[in-house]
């Protein structure tokens, strides 16, 4: 049997087997800047106690309070810039990077909870 002419709709050009763009956003690559987003918060929260470390009581928290605001400001910035001008999925992105934010969170406040008892022996 002869092969067939191509149609109108592959305008001469062969089948592809890449799958269409899709104007759906992948969803594991929402969450993987979810949660690069959240990492970066940890990973500049753990950086500033790190700076505090052998300082003062007072100085220490006056520089992982400063800073904690600081990084509340710059996270809230970059997530509502990522929601607005990448096409993420809105759900994955902001699922990811909550689970992400809220873990640093956690070990942020483990190790603020560790210098605090340490100060008071």
């Amino acid at each position: 049997m002869a092969a067939l002419p191509p149609g109108p709709a592959l305008n001469g050009r062969a089948p592809s087997s890449a799958p269409a763009h899709s104007a759906v956003p992948d969803v594991w690559t929402s969450a993987l800047f979810g949660v690069a987003l959240g990492a970066a918060n940890a990973a500049a929260s753990y950086a500033l106690y790190r700076v505090a470390g052998g300082t003062p009581q007072k100085t220490f928290y006056t520089v992982v309070l400063g800073g904690m605001v600081a990084r509340l400001a710059v996270v809230l910035a970059l997530a509502a810039l990522v929601l607005v001008a990448l096409p993420v999925s809105r759900s994955a992105f902001v699922g990811a990077f909550f689970a992400a934010f809220a873990a640093g969170t956690a070990v942020e406040v483990l190790l603020i909870q560790r210098r605090a008892s340490r100060a008071q022996l």
